[in-house]
């Protein structure tokens, strides 16, 4: 029984954190992802080949869709099987680089908030690629890596599924073998290592061709990914100071790419033009660049070091390079290949885009690498009490972060009174805080049960409702199974921009109960928004 503890004990709080959360769906992507999953479902595989989203986490949906279980609980479930396999390749990883039990059993049991903020509240293909991440971190820990052809055949698919999950996972793998080759020639292992890092290599390039190859056809040209020249682009990139106001969401109503999309954001490069930024090229694009560079690398500092764990990890690297054992950083494997990922996910995503969610497996490892360098520097009095402590702030520090977001949705100052009221009465305060999801799923099933469904849907702009305004529309509409055009510039269902597209219906989360030219259909007190069908008798 105590070998299952932490898994028994992770499910019933996914369980109990599931019964009020199950409706929590706030990033526009998940739609999409869904989307693209049931094109998948129903066998439309033409139109479900996609440049900007990865295919495996739809892949994977797609099965669950069939059944007839509805798209977000399909999503959240997938996101439990991850979690649940994520927990075991975390604690194998732990049981190879840390020897001392009662920290590696601290690390452990540290991970069970992650994943309950990584599958409950953040439904896109980032927790599949943590966990392919982990599974890679464990195959080149292993003191046979690469040494049986087994073991090429497992790095190969396990790189191709980091592809398949996000298409960062692609260069990614092949600068990641790449390294460990040179490492591996310069401290003289046998060649047959070295000629296996290429042929593993060889068969990730072969097997990435399933996807490469459709998408490049479906282009016209060789590519991996069509997000990266949209998130390069001047509309997408964001500068220091300035928060990301991604076009297609922020920019007016925007027809569909297809009609089977459920919104212009499953092709926003395809519905609006942008201007990639080429800095090798350009010294106008590089000046803008440098600028989105500083602005990613200020992201990375603000999340995860400035008053973060990370700060005790950038503490422990500094010590162990001053020390006399610092020439383990380099022939120490159980630190070289984790802090090897580190840099490397902070430099890819430093180069193009960084959101908190892209860089989780870098808070995990450098946990785990604090624990293993303080081993390394403090040999005798690891078990100390004072040891034990500063460790255990370490990681309190860094638990706060999911246990904050499980409770308040984000990661942000909360006041001290929700905090005690969170302590005092947990359940009512998630009972609270997700309430509007629960709201809104309730809507979606009224929009079913008037037959609003097949049509063309449009919102209005405002800040008063607790969670993303276009996010929440975009909900109600691919839930009802409707398109979504998007936000009018006003919070009001104005003629000049609904009736070019076609708009027949109208959600507006304002308090006014009233839009002209429009007729309220769903409407409730204690709903956050007012459904309302095109008065098509008097127009506006």
């Amino acid at each position: 029984m105590k070998r299952y503890s932490q898994l028994i004990a992770f499910t019933l709080l996914w369980l109990v954190c599931m019964y009020y959360s199950a409706w929590y769906a706030e990033n526009p992507d998940t739609f999409q992802y869904l989307s693209i999953a049931q094109k998948y479902a129903s066998g439309n595989i033409s139109l479900a080949i996609n440049g900007y989203w990865s295919p495996l986490i739809s892949w994977l949906i797609a099965p669950f869709l069939l059944t007839g279980l509805h798209p977000i609980l399909s999503f959240k479930l997938i996101q439990f099987l991850l979690a649940v396999y994520g927990l075991h390749c975390w604690n194998r990883l732990v049981t190879l680089c840390i020897s001392e039990k009662l920290y590696a059993s601290w690390l452990k049991w540290m991970a069970v908030p992650f994943m309950l903020s990584f599958s409950l509240l953040n439904l896109t293909p980032d927790l599949l690629f943590l966990v392919c991440m982990l599974q890679l971190l464990r195959l080149a820990m292993k003191a046979d890596w690469l040494m049986s052809f087994d073991s090429v055949i497992k790095t190969a698919l396990t790189g191709a599924l980091l592809f398949f999950s996000k298409a960062f996972g692609f260069p990614f793998f092949i600068a990641f073998v790449l390294v460990l080759a040179v490492r591996g020639r310069r401290m003289k292992k046998s060649a047959h290592l070295f000629r296996n890092y290429f042929f593993s290599t060889g068969l990730f390039l072969m097997v990435s061709l399933i996807w490469i190859l459709p998408l490049s056809l479906r282009y016209g040209r060789p590519t991996i990914s069509r997000s990266v020249s949209f998130n390069l682009s001047r509309e997408v990139a964001p500068l220091p100071g300035r928060t990301v106001q991604l076009p297609v969401l922020s920019g007016g109503l925007i027809a569909p790419s297809g009609e089977q999309s459920a919104s212009a954001w499953e092709s926003p490069g395809d519905a609006i033009p942008v201007h990639t930024m080429h800095p090798l090229q350009s010294a106008d694009d590089a000046k803008y660049y440098t600028g989105v560079l500083n602005r990613n690398l200020l992201t990375i500092w603000y999340y995860d070091f400035r008053n973060q764990a990370g700060l005790f990890f950038l503490l422990s690297i500094a010590g162990l390079l001053v020390s006399r054992r610092r020439k383990e950083l380099m022939s120490d494997e159980k630190l070289f290949i984790p802090l090897l990922v580190v840099v490397l996910v902070y430099g890819g995503y430093s180069l193009i885009l960084v959101h908190t969610r892209y860089v989780w497996i870098c808070t995990l490892l450098m946990l785990l690498l604090i624990f293993r360098i303080a081993g390394i520097l403090f040999p005798h009095t690891v078990h100390s009490v004072w040891m034990r402590i500063l460790l255990g702030v370490v990681l309190l520090l860094a638990v706060k972060r999911p246990v904050k977001e499980i409770f308040f949705i984000q990661d942000k100052d909360i006041p001290l009174q929700w905090i005690w009221k969170a302590v005092r009465n947990p359940l009512t305060t998630l009972d609270i805080m997700y309430r509007p999801d629960r709201q809104l799923h309730e809507i979606s099933l009224e929009m079913k049960a008037k037959n609003i469904r097949g049509t063309a849907i449009a919102s209005g702009r405002v800040d008063e409702f607790p969670r993303d305004s276009y996010t929440a529309a975009l909900y109600l509409s691919y839930c009802s199974g409707n398109r979504y055009f998007g936000q009018t510039t006003f919070d009001s269902g104005t003629s000049t921009e609904t009736d070019p597209l076609g708009i027949q219906y109208y959600i507006s989360f304002s308090k006014d109960k009233t839009q002209a030219g429009w007729i309220p259909v769903i409407w409730d007190e204690k709903y956050p928004c007012t459904v309302f069908k095109r008065d098509n008798e008097k127009g506006e």
